[in-house]
């Protein structure tokens, strides 16, 4: 028998939301924050989606993104190859970017997003 306050059916509806890629997640995440419809072991249990997204890609995922931008990628000094955060959609990395005409550098964050996340988002919302 189902249980509102189930666990397992929670946790269960959270890694299916997971499997189904990065529009459902964040659907759940949406769901997450209210507690006042979904309850207390819900609520608890989707909100894992919001803090708990492996990263990917490492540095190629960096240089890829990279690649499409030329402006970005000619003035970066440095990035750090490991993200500061991870999300369903992207991540995001720290770099450093020189202006080639003064000189002057500046603190960026580089979104790099999810391979094939366009694409699975299309499809998702058709």
């Amino acid at each position: 028998r189902l249980s509102r306050d189930d666990p397992s059916l929670a946790s269960a509806c959270r890694k299916t939301l997971t499997n189904l890629g990065p529009v459902f997640v964040k659907l759940g995440q949406i769901l997450s924050v209210r507690e006042d419809i979904l309850g207390q072991v819900w609520s608890d249990e989707l909100a894992k989606l919001q803090n708990s997204v492996d990263a990917f890609g490492g540095p190629e995922a960096v240089e890829e993104a990279l690649a499409s931008d030329r402006m970005l990628r000619d003035g970066l000094e440095w990035y750090d190859p490991a993200p500061i955060a991870v999300a369903s959609i992207a991540q995001v990395h720290k770099g450093t970017w020189c202006n080639i005409e003064d000189g002057s550098t500046t603190d960026v964050a580089i979104k790099v997003l999810r391979p094939n996340v366009r694409n699975q988002v299309g499809v998702d919302l058709c």
